[in-house]
């Protein structure tokens, strides 16, 4: 693998890594933190957001006001597993267990020891019952029970494919089911809905129990009621229904309701509209998904996530193109994400939801919102906005902002880590220091700046409103002679070290070159990887040296040779990303002679000198490839890929333990 071998290597490679499966701008000179353009600035309407497939312009939610729910308060949004494209699957989860369909593949398990397999059947949906023992599984509009523990499937119900169908199962309690009965009658073109009915069926007796007719249902803990889907003349509305007296109540207009295990709580899926005259006969209407939440009694209710309309084109220009006429003309938008399936957790602390970003070749996504009695406060909103920025949750991002204001995210450099360093008040405005560090995909390219966060209070809780520089920032860069060179925010620069003048010791016989780095700022030190090339005239096969450059005294230390990776030589190196005190680091490492092109996370213990292999604390699970995400204090997070899909942990380096994020 020479030089360019380790370039096409590494444009391959990024084709398969979710955080930069579609880099397509290197913005090589915006990377200097001073490019930035933050100081003193405000987070602008006018700001435009960089995203990864292009640029345009995210819109303040408009018309529907929220209603603030009287206990529940976001605490985080993380989307954690990518499912691919397709139809939405139903999940659930239990103590931390998330079941879910994968479309082609079959019914698998995520939890803290990996994602593991558990039918090979297809699987439409999977709802867990209350003890954790059963999952009700609907395929093809046939109902089944698998038991967990014996790993057993039966057929409850069988739908004949045509005019029989079982769909939407539920759990009263851990024997009885509530499900659909859906029986079409075919038509000449199409076909008609002769019944959609709502069943309740224990699975010692197996006879069904109609309760009525509509969709979604859902057993309310404590009641003898339940709330589902009903649709009223093209309208779909929550419905709640007294079982005792057969009393209906309308909750909200929405689909898809699911109530929390405690009872207290319905979640579903609710479309804003928002419909403007732009000129005579011509129109501009937005249909954005959001999920709500209500008290099951209906008196409150809130949204939960702040989508918001996914305009490619400004919608003044629309009408310079059409031609005058009586014909109303309307220009359709849809939100930037779709949800589906809202579930709520076992504990009914969170809600599980399926979130697809509408643009082509998008993925679909499995999304988790925690929620707390208490609202965030000033540190724990500055750290859910980093996270959520760096993991491109933009709808939670926006959330924590004032005015739903926009903000710039680029590819390259991307955020690898954040650490909260102080807090207080200015002039009466509470703030958040933050020291952030960027880094560069494959290129000796790295930054690091101090920022302060401004907060506005609101009724409960807090939202960022500006941000500001502080002193302290530089970039640590190649110059095109070759050097790497230290260059503050003051101005000042510092000329460090080139590939010329390594220490014999470190320098390969053959031909290399300096690759990713990182700044280790409480140690003021560089930890750099040399990149060494094939070179087949003396036998040099690729490898990669990661070595530490002390800035004080001007010397290196070799800490690891990678000449090997499971078994694979010609190892090449993506990127190395280091935790905030500095004691660990993370290399995505890859190898020209692996034929599924994976990267793999090598973990190093810098204070201890010790070295291993990320997947190798994940043996309980089928491994296809790792690759890092950012650090979080001293908890590194990344993606496993695993039977296809793609899903965030967490490495807790001091326990030495993967857990779930």
């Amino acid at each position: 693998m020479d030089d360019h071998q380790v370039e096409q290597a590494l444009k391959e490679l990024k084709k398969r890594i979710p955080v930069n499966m579609e880099l397509k701008q290197r913005l090589g000179k915006a990377f200097k933190r001073r490019q930035r353009q933050r100081t003193l600035q405000k987070w602008g309407l006018a700001a435009a957001l960089l995203l990864l497939a292009g640029t345009f312009m995210l819109q303040g939610p408009g018309g529907l006001q929220t209603v603030q729910a009287q206990e529940l308060h976001v605490q985080n949004q993380i989307s954690f597993i990518d499912i691919g494209s397709g139809s939405p699957l139903g999940v659930s989860e239990y103590k931390g267990t998330v079941y879910l369909p994968v479309a082609g593949k079959g019914l698998f398990a995520y939890d803290q020891s990996g994602f593991h397999q558990l039918l090979q059947q297809e699987v439409n949906e999977a709802k867990i019952n209350q003890d954790g023992s059963k999952l009700i599984l609907q395929t093809g509009g046939t109902l089944g029970v698998y038991d967990v523990a014996q790993k057993k499937y039966t057929e409850l119900l069988k739908g004949d494919g045509s005019a029989v169908f079982y769909e939407q199962p539920s759990w009263k309690d851990h024997q009885t089911i509530l499900y659909v009965k859906k029986v079409l009658e075919q038509q000449e073109h199409g076909f008609t809905v002769k019944e959609s009915g709502i069943y309740e069926m224990t699975l010692d007796s197996l006879a069904p129990t109609k309760l009525g007719d509509g969709a979604s249902p859902s057993y309310v803990n404590g009641e003898k009621a339940i709330v589902f889907e009903k649709t009223a003349d093209t309208r779909s509305e929550v419905v709640f229904k007294d079982l005792a007296s057969g009393q209906e109540t309308v909750i909200d207009e929405g689909r898809n309701p699911a109530v929390s295990p405690n009872g207290k709580y319905i979640a579903y899926i609710t479309s804003e509209n928002n419909r403007r005259e732009l000129q005579s006969h011509v129109y501009a209407e937005d249909t954005v998904d959001q999920i709500r939440i209500s008290d099951i009694d209906g008196k409150t209710k809130r949204v939960v996530t702040s989508n918001t309309p996914n305009r490619q084109i400004h919608e003044q220009d629309l009408p310079k193109g059409l031609m005058p006429g009586d014909t109303p003309q309307v220009l359709k938008v849809t939100g930037l994400y779709s949800y589906y399936h809202p579930v709520w957790s076992s504990d009914s602390q969170s809600l599980f939801a399926l979130k697809s970003k509408n643009s082509e070749g998008s993925t679909m996504s499995v999304m988790r919102i925690d929620f707390s009695k208490k609202a965030l406060q000033e540190e724990e909103t500055v750290r859910a906005f980093n996270q959520a920025k760096i993991l491109r949750d933009l709808d939670f991002a926006r959330s924590l902002l004032k005015d739903h204001q926009d903000f710039l995210i680029v590819s390259n450099p991307h955020q690898v880590s954040y650490t909260i360093t102080g807090s207080g008040t200015e002039n009466n405005r509470p703030y958040v220091d933050v020291e952030e560090h960027w880094a560069y995909t494959a290129n000796p390219y790295y930054s690091f700046s101090h920022v302060r966060y401004y907060l506005t209070p609101k009724e409960q809780g807090y939202l960022i409103d500006e941000t500001k520089d502080l002193p302290g920032g530089g970039s640590i860069l190649q110059q095109p002679d070759g050097f790497i060179v230290m260059e503050k925010d003051d101005g000042s620069k510092q000329r460090l070290f080139s590939a010329d003048t390594l220490p014999n010791e470190l320098r390969p016989e053959g031909n290399f070159r300096i690759s990713s780095l990182a700044y280790l700022s409480k140690q003021n030190q560089v930890i750099f990887s040399l990149q060494v090339l094939q070179d087949p005239g003396i036998g040099q096969a690729s490898s990669v040296k990661v070595v530490t450059y002390d800035i004080a005294n001007g010397t290196f230390k070799l800490l690891e040779h990678v000449t090997a990776m499971n078994g694979m030589k010609n190892v090449g190196v993506e990127g190395i990303i280091v935790s905030p005190d500095g004691r660990y680091a993370a290399l995505d490492l890859f190898s020209d002679d692996d034929k599924q092109f994976q990267s793999h996370v090598l973990l190093l213990d810098i204070e201890q000198g010790t070295a291993s292999m990320l997947e190798d604390a994940l043996s309980a699970t089928k491994v296809e490839g790792t690759h890092t995400y950012f650090w979080d204090r001293n908890q590194l997070h990344f993606i496993l890929t695993s039977h296809g899909q793609q899903m965030h942990y967490q490495w807790n380096a001091a326990a030495q333990v993967v857990e779930l994020p």
